[in-house]
């Protein structure tokens, strides 16, 4: 099983490097959608299901839909038709789907128990039963805390480069997210190197965080571009009254 946390590990690194240097905000959401998910893996990984759930559903959906919705209103895009043409190119489509197919085969490697015993307890008869080794508990999969910091502290890292060499404001927000999301993985390794729930408490935490700094920082952009019509940020100069 640790095969599956270190490839989920590789597709988050990777798919956060492709998110911020992509010059399309579109096409840097397709990666960043696909570390989300990776980090899902990480945390279900740790037994932390909670968290993991939420990473889906808040992370990988309500927010990343939000921003989508933002930068449609935005339309700083090229005309319509255009657009619609340049997705179906397959360039576009098959870093994210690469990058997926990696993650879903790592998935796939799990047994149904691992699975599943943290939502419904441990299948205890059929082919899929969990049946515990000798000298070891019917517990999650015991993954290094120092192998998911180096993970937390690259996510951080390349969160960071984006916030200081991206100039496009929708990239430094997505680089705050990376960073944010990269803090929580930190906080859930350490609860689960002592098996205490703080770590995933405070998760919750920077969840709530990041919706209220999202969803000011995104009625900031779509008030600054209305008025300067740039999301270039080194434009912005003249920021009185």
């Amino acid at each position: 099983m640790a095969f599956a946390f270190y490839i989920a590990s590789a597709v988050a690194v990777i798919s956060t490097f492709l998110a911020i240097t992509r010059r399309n905000a579109m096409h840097a959401l397709l990666y960043l959608n696909v570390s989300l998910l990776s980090i899902a893996l990480v945390f279900l990984l740790m037994g932390a299901y909670l968290v993991a759930a939420l990473e889906v559903i808040i992370y990988a959906g309500a927010i990343m839909i939000f921003f989508i919705f933002v930068i449609m209103m935005l339309n700083i895009a090229e005309a319509p038709m255009t657009k619609g043409k340049g997705w179906l190119r397959p360039e576009v489509w098959a870093g994210p789907a690469l990058l997926s197919t990696a993650l879903t085969c790592s998935a796939w490697s799990l047994p149904p128990c691992f699975c599943w015993r943290g939502l419904w307890g441990p299948i205890t008869s059929g082919e899929g039963a969990c049946r515990p080794r000798k000298g070891r508990s019917n517990r999650a999969m015991p993954i290094p805390a120092e192998h998911v910091l180096v993970l937390s502290g690259l996510l951080f890292a390349l969160g960071l480069f984006g916030l200081l060499f991206r100039r496009d404001i929708i990239f430094i927000l997505l680089s705050l997210e990376i960073m944010l999301n990269a803090s929580g993985v930190a906080f859930v390794a350490a609860g689960a190197r002592w098996g205490q729930p703080d770590g995933q408490v405070m998760f919750i935490f920077v969840l709530a965080m990041t919706a209220a700094e999202l969803s000011v920082g995104l009625a900031l952009v779509i008030s600054l571009y209305d008025r300067f019509k740039t999301l270039d940020t080194d434009l912005y100069n003249r920021m009185k009254g």
